[in-house]
């Protein structure tokens, strides 16, 4: 297979494994490694995706924006765009229980020069189109199954534990436990020797890359294990006024609209001293987010 032709299947395979299950939902899997420099260059090819492919995903956008926005059409996914999912693709890599502490921290060097090459949006527009491709992100989970059997045991993580360990199961004393474990929270079920940086880092990258698409930032607020870290991003899309009225309609699209409140007045506290127009822009957000309806459980 020519260069090219791999480069093609690479960006093939993140649109349908990553992608796709974040803008429709389904399961997602990661791909192998892609790295920064591959990664921007791929990106600025705009390579076309299969066509019943790219139907897909366009398709899955729409439903997305259309919960926000009335839109019958919408650009491809931008370089931009592109580079963020390569760099999710390899941060979720990172959180792989089986990869050396060493190897991981090396990529995470290279997920954050792809999400500054990214870049913050420019104005709401392409913050809605990054949002459209990255939706159902704040709501992803791993299932993690724990076997166990008359004579040893077993812990699958991301993965279905294999048929054979399940037959018999009256006869063998089979009894499989799963868990369901958060975004936030995939690097900590790795076996690190103390002390270890790691999950630390991963999270802050995360933070990072949550950062660049500040209305996926807001739906990550309202999900029960959620949390906000303002960026220049996110404040950005406050200070306008379809900014603020589209982070209302993302905010009512999460389990937990009151915990975008509660997050966006944190924030604000946290800037009043150091950035008091930042913080004021925090709070009049959340006052119109209150303001939407009796919906809200805010104190």
């Amino acid at each position: 297979m020519s260069e090219a032709s791999e480069a093609w299947e690479l960006v093939v395979r993140v649109a349908e494994h990553v992608m796709l299950p974040l803008a429709a939902g389904g399961e997602l899997r990661p791909v192998r490694f892609v790295g920064a420099g591959l990664a921007v260059e791929l990106s600025t090819l705009a390579l076309p995706l299969p066509e019943a492919l790219g139907a897909r995903l366009q398709a899955a956008r729409l439903r997305v924006l259309r919960a926000l926005v009335p839109v019958d059409r919408l650009p491809e996914p931008s370089a931009a765009t592109w580079r963020l999912a390569f760099a999710l693709n390899d941060l979720l890599q990172c959180a792989h229980p089986d990869l050396d502490a060493a190897d991981a921290a090396r990529v995470l060097l290279h997920v954050d020069r792809l999400v500054q090459r990214a870049g913050a949006p420019a104005n709401v527009a392409e913050a809605l189109e990054r949002h459209s491709c990255f939706a159902k992100l704040p709501a992803l989970e791993r299932v993690d199954a724990a076997v166990s059997w008359w004579s040893g045991s077993a812990i699958f993580r991301g993965q279905a534990p294999p048929s054979r360990l399940l037959a018999w199961r009256r006869l063998r004393k089979v009894r499989v436990d799963e868990a369901r474990v958060p975004l936030a929270s995939l690097p900590e079920a790795r076996d690190l020797p103390p002390p270890s940086d790691l999950p630390g880092r991963w999270r802050a990258g995360l933070d990072r890359w949550f950062a660049a698409t500040p209305f996926t930032a807001v739906a990550r607020a309202g999900e029960p294990h959620g949390g906000l870290r303002v960026s220049g991003a996110l404040l950005g899309v406050l200070a306008t006024v379809e900014g603020r009225r589209l982070t209302r309609r993302v905010a009512l699209t999460t389990p937990r609209p009151d915990r975008v409140v509660e997050a966006l007045r944190a924030e604000g506290r946290r800037f009043a001293a150091t950035l008091p127009a930042a913080s004021r822009v925090l709070e009049e957000a959340a006052k119109e987010l209150v303001g939407e309806g009796e919906w809200m459980r805010v104190g």
